[in-house]
C-alpha cells in the first residue's frame, strides 16, 4: 500500500519536474547471449517462434537477450536494418544466435537451444556495463554502454544498443496471423508441427487466423530502435587489438515515440565484432540489458529500489531444489536466508556476485513440506518471496 501511494505522488510531481530512470548493469566475466529474431505479424508460423522463446528459452536460459525485429508489419524499423541487412536469414520465424543464423524458419522444433547453450559456456572476451537514464517529461532516453577486454584481442570490435519494447497488443492492426489450426494451410506435411489434432500444443491452437480475440497475443521483446549512428546491426567502432582492461565507451541518445509505453522497454548493450559485410557473421561477444526504471525524484517521496529486480523462483511448489533469478541492484554479494512459516531458519547462505545477473539453485533436500519466506538481500536492501515444498 505504501508503494501504490508513493507511486502515486510521483506521478502527480511529474506535471512540475521531470521523472527520471536510471539503471546500471553489467556482465562480470558472465557469458550472455543474444538472440535475434526475425518475425512479422503477417507470419502465421511465427506464434510458434515467440512461444518457444516465452516458453522454453528463456525459463531454461536466464543469460540470453532477446531482440525480435519485425518484417513489414507496423512494428518493423524503417530501414528494416536487421531482416532485410542481414542477408543469412532464410524462412519466419529464424534467429541468429550471437550474429550466426539458426537454419530456416519453418522446421519442426526450433533448433535455436543447442547454439545457446554452447555460446553460453564460451568464455566472454569482453565485459560490458551499461547505464541508461530516462527523462519521462522529454522522453529523452540516454545510454552509455562500456565494453572492457577481459583479454588481450587481435582485431576490431564495436559497440550498439537496442531498445526494446514487450506486451504490444495484436490489436489495431498488428493482428498476429495463426497456422495453428485445423485443417494446416496446404495440407498436413513435415516442415509444420501443428499438423496434429486438435489437442496440439500450440498456445493458440484454433483460436483463428488471425488470432482473436486480440487479449490472446502479445508481441515481445519488439525492438523499438538500434542506437548506433548508422542505424545499422553492426554498431560503432569501438576496439582496435585491444589489450586486456582497455575500456572504451559510446553514449546514445533517442526520444521515445509518445506511443510507446516506457515502462515495458528494456535497453541492451552490446560489444560485437566489427563486421560491416551484409550476410556475413559478425559474433556478439557479450551484452547485457535493463528496464527503463522510475528513479527517486528526491530522499524521502520514492524508496530505494529492492535489491533485486525481476525476481523469479521455480518451480513452486518445489521438491528437492528452488531456482532463483534476477537482476541485482548492485553486482555485489547476495544473502539468501529462507525461513519456516514459524520463523525458523532453514538456510542463510551467502553468494559472490559475477555482474548483475543473479541465479543461483538451493538445495532443499532436508526441508519438510509447508510455506516458507525468502529474503535475498543486497547492498544493504532486501526483497522478500514465499513459496511452497511439497514432495
Amino acid at each position: 500500500m505504501k508503494r501504490k501511494f508513493i507511486l502515486l505522488l510521483s506521478s502527480a510531481m511529474l506535471l512540475m519536474f521531470g521523472a527520471f530512470a536510471q539503471m546500471h548493469v553489467s556482465t562480470g566475466t558472465t557469458k550472455y547471449v543474444l538472440l535475434e529474431e526475425g518475425t512479422g505479424a503477417w507470419c502465421g508460423y511465427c506464434p510458434d517462434g515467440a512461444e518457444d522463446i516465452v516458453r522454453d528459452i528463456i525459463p531454461t536460459y536466464p543469460h540470453v537477450l532477446v531482440a525480435s525485429f519485425h518484417n513489414a508489419d507496423p512494428m518493423a524499423l524503417s530501414p528494416d536494418t536487421y531482416n532485410t541487412d542481414y542477408t543469412a536469414l532464410v524462412g519466419y520465424p529464424a534467429a541468429c544466435i550471437d550474429r550466426t543464423a539458426q537454419g530456416s524458419g519453418v522446421a519442426v522444433g526450433r533448433p535455436w537451444d543447442g547454439p545457446i547453450a554452447a555460446r553460453m559456456s564460451a568464455t566472454p572476451n569482453f565485459q560490458v556495463d551499461m547505464v541508461s537514464t530516462y527523462d519521462t517529461g522529454s522522453r529523452l532516453l540516454t545510454v552509455l554502454v562500456t565494453g572492457t577486454a577481459l583479454t588481450s584481442l587481435t582485431g576490431n570490435w564495436n559497440i550498439n544498443a537496442y531498445v526494446t519494447e514487450d506486451s504490444i497488443s495484436s490489436a489495431g492492426g498488428n493482428d498476429q496471423a495463426n497456422y495453428a489450426r485445423p485443417p494446416c494451410p496446404g495440407g498436413c506435411n513435415n516442415y509444420w508441427q501443428f499438423c496434429g489434432t486438435a489437442a496440439d500444443t500450440s498456445w493458440w491452437w484454433n483460436l483463428g487466423d488471425p488470432i482473436a480475440p486480440a487479449s490472446k497475443y502479445y508481441h515481445m521483446d519488439v525492438v523499438r530502435a538500434v542506437l548506433a549512428t548508422t542505424g545499422g546491426i553492426y554498431g560503432d567502432p569501438a576496439f582496435t587489438n585491444p589489450s586486456i582492461g582497455t575500456t572504451n565507451s559510446i553514449r546514445y541518445t533517442y526520444t521515445v515515440p509518445a506511443g510507446y509505453n516506457h515502462k515495458l522497454m528494456k535497453v541492451i548493450g552490446l560489444v560485437l565484432a566489427q563486421n560491416t559485410a551484409a550476410g556475413s557473421v559478425a559474433t556478439v561477444e557479450n551484452g547485457m540489458s535493463a528496464k527503463l526504471r522510475l528513479m527517486p525524484l528526491n530522499e524521502t517521496a520514492v524508496p530505494q529500489s529492492p535489491a533485486m529486480e525481476d525476481v523469479k523462483i521455480y518451480p513452486n511448489p518445489a521438491k528437492s531444489m528452488i531456482t532463483v533469478i534476477g537482476t541485482l541492484d548492485n553486482p555485489t554479494d547476495t544473502r539468501i536466508v529462507i525461513y519456516n512459516a514459524i520463523g525458523q531458519i532453514v538456510t542463510d547462505k551467502t553468494y559472490k556476485a559475477n555482474g548483475s545477473g543473479f541465479m543461483q539453485s538451493i538445495d532443499l533436500d532436508n526441508t519438510s513440506n509447508g510455506l516458507y519466506f525468502m529474503s535475498i538481500s543486497n547492498n544493504g536492501k532486501s526483497i522478500t518471496k514465499q513459496f511452497v515444498i511439497s514432495k
